[in-house]
């Protein structure tokens, strides 16, 4: 389920296909729009800092993540990061976790 965005740099990731193809993957519970997209502070071409939990995830499950990425239909730069590998204390972790902007939540997870 889509979350309801604030910010048109955080919702312009939205229109993006690749966003569509990360939902349908079973295994992504929740997805975040962190860095200066949910500071509403990105110009245009600003990259795309984007964190997917999904805990049940495998390596090749990643590697589908990857594969969506690397064909993605924007010219922008896309950092994507898994936040089960990211320890809990982590200072990135808690950034997204605090800062990050929810744009999927999975209905059940």
């Amino acid at each position: 389920m889509r979350n309801e965005v604030v910010s048109d740099a955080v919702s312009a990731v939205l229109r993006y296909s690749f966003f569509t193809k990360l939902e349908a993957l079973s295994f992504v519970e929740k997805m975040y729009v962190y860095g200066s997209r949910a500071r509403n502070e990105a110009s245009e071409r600003a990259d795309i800092d984007l964190a997917i939990s999904a805990p049940r995830a495998t390596e090749k499950d990643w590697n589908k993540v990857m594969e969506i990425l690397d064909a993605a239909d924007t010219l922008l730069k896309i950092d994507c990061v898994w936040l089960e590998s990211l320890d809990a204390a982590d200072l990135l972790r808690k950034n997204i976790l605090e800062d990050g902007k929810a744009i999927f939540t999975r209905k059940n997870s």
